[in-house]
C-alpha cells in the first residue's frame, strides 16, 4: 500500500481507523473514520495518485458520509472510471461495522492507532534538560549538512511534535516547515508556538510543491517503509527539492552489531539499511553526492563525555574482530543509527 509512511505519518491517535482497499495504478486509497468533539462520526473514501505516476499530478476524490449509521453504497456510474479497480467496501455495512472489522483494519493500522501509548520509544522526553540534549545531538550530527543559506526552505518529514523544527528556528533558519499525519502531534507542536507545523500526508504534500525546498529531512522514518513505499517517497522528495537541494536521513544501520535493538524494538519497523543499500536506492531515485556518517555522541555532561571518549576504543575492538572475519573493514559504520545525505 502506498502513502502510509513512518510512525509519525500514520494516523495513530483517537478513534481514527484506516482500512486498506485496492487502488488503481500507483494510487492511494483509504477508508477513514473520524469522531469530532460533538461525538459525530464522519467517514469518507479518499483516492489520489502518487507523483511517481504519469506526469506527477495529484488527484483526490472524496465521498463523505454524514454519520456512522450511513450505509456504504456502490459509487454511481458517473464515477465508474475513477473507481475502476477499487475493491468495493461491503454494501450495506455501516461505518462502525466496517471500521471495527478485523479484516478491514490491518496490523499496521492497529499498531499505529495506539502507537503513542503502546511503544515506549515514542514517548516524548519531557525532562527539563531534554531540549538542550536534543539541540546538542543536532549540533553534533545534522548542523553541518544543512544549507549554508539560512533562508533556504527546509522541510522536516514526520516531524512529530516538532523538536527539529524548533531547533532550526532557534538556529536562525527563516523558512522552516514540518508535516505530520498525527493531529495529536501537530496540535502539540502548535501549542509550543510552532505554527509552521501542519497536518499533511507526505506524498500529497511533496507532490504539490515541486522544486521548492533547499533541504528535506527524515529522522527515524525510512525503517518504517516497505520497498514500494520507500521508492514512492524518494521520488517525491527528489521532485520537491530544488536543483542541488539535499536530503538528510537518519535511519537504522543494519551494519551495526547493535542494530537489532532498534530494528526489532518496534513492530512497525520494516527493515534496516546499510550505506550500500541506501546508496543503491538513492541512485535509482536520481540522487547523487551521497555521504554516510556514524552518529557522533553529543557531549552535554560528564556521562556523555565519558561515553564519547570510550567509543573509539569500543569501535576499534569491533573493527578488529570484523577484520579477522572478513579481511577488511573499509568504510564500516558501527553506530546503531546512521546519517545519510544525498543531493538532487
Amino acid at each position: 500500500m502506498h502513502g502510509f509512511w513512518g510512525h509519525n505519518l500514520r494516523s495513530r491517535c483517537g478513534p481514527q481507523m484506516l482500512a486498506t482497499i485496492k487502488a488503481p495504478l500507483k494510487g492511494v486509497a483509504r477508508f477513514s473514520l473520524d469522531r469530532d468533539h460533538s461525538g459525530t462520526d464522519t467517514a469518507w473514501i479518499e483516492v489520489h495518485l502518487s507523483c511517481g505516476a504519469g506526469n506527477g499530478d495529484s488527484w483526490r476524490l472524496i465521498y463523505p458520509r454524514r454519520s456512522s449509521q450511513d450505509r456504504w453504497r456502490k459509487p454511481d456510474r458517473s464515477h465508474r472510471k475513477e473507481w475502476a479497480g477499487l475493491q468495493d467496501l461491503p454494501t450495506g455495512s455501516t461505518v462502525d461495522e466496517v471500521a471495527s472489522s478485523p479484516s478491514a483494519i490491518g496490523w499496521r493500522e492497529r499498531l499505529y492507532a495506539a502507537y503513542s501509548s503502546t511503544h515506549s520509544g515514542h514517548r516524548e522526553n519531557t525532562a527539563p534538560d531534554a531540549a538542550m540534549k536534543r539541540a546538542a545531538y543536532f549540533d553534533a550530527n545534522v548542523a553541518r549538512h544543512l544549507p549554508v543559506d539560512q533562508a533556504a526552505p527546509v522541510l522536516d518529514l514526520a516531524c512529530g511534535a516538532g523538536p527539529f523544527v524548533a531547533y532550526l528556528r532557534d538556529r536562525g533558519h527563516t523558512q522552516v516547515y514540518g508535516i505530520d499525519l498525527s493531529g495529536e502531534q501537530v496540535e502539540l507542536a502548535r501549542s509550543r508556538g510552532l505554527d509552521m507545523v501542519e497536518r499533511a500526508e507526505a506524498l500529497q504534500y511533496l507532490c504539490d510543491k515541486p522544486g521548492q525546498f533547499g533541504a528535506i529531512t527524515a529522522f527515524d522514518l525510512f525503517e518504517h517503509l516497505t520497498r514500494p513505499e520507500l521508492f514512492d517517497l524518494l521520488n517525491a522528495i527528489h521532485r520537491a527539492l530544488r536543483p542541488g537541494g539535499r536530503l538528510i536521513v537518519q535511519t537504522v544501520n543494519g551494519g551495526s552489531p547493535f542494530h537489532g535493538l532498534i530494528r526489532y524494538g518496534d513492530l512497525t519497523h520494516e527493515t534496516a539499511y546499510t550505506p550500500s543499500s541506501l546508496a543503491q536506492a538513492f541512485r535509482v531515485a536520481g540522487f547523487g553526492n551521497m555521504n554516510f556518517h556514524e552518529i557522533v555522541i553529543p557531549v552535554y555532561g560528564l556521562k556523555s563525555s565519558v561515553r564519547r571518549r570510550l567509543w573509539p576504543l569500543v569501535r576499534t575492538l569491533h573493527l578488529a574482530s570484523l577484520s579477522v572475519e572478513s579481511g577488511g573493514v573499509g568504510g564500516v559504520i558501527l553506530t546503531q543509527n546512521l546519517i545519510a545525505t544525498a543531493d538532487r
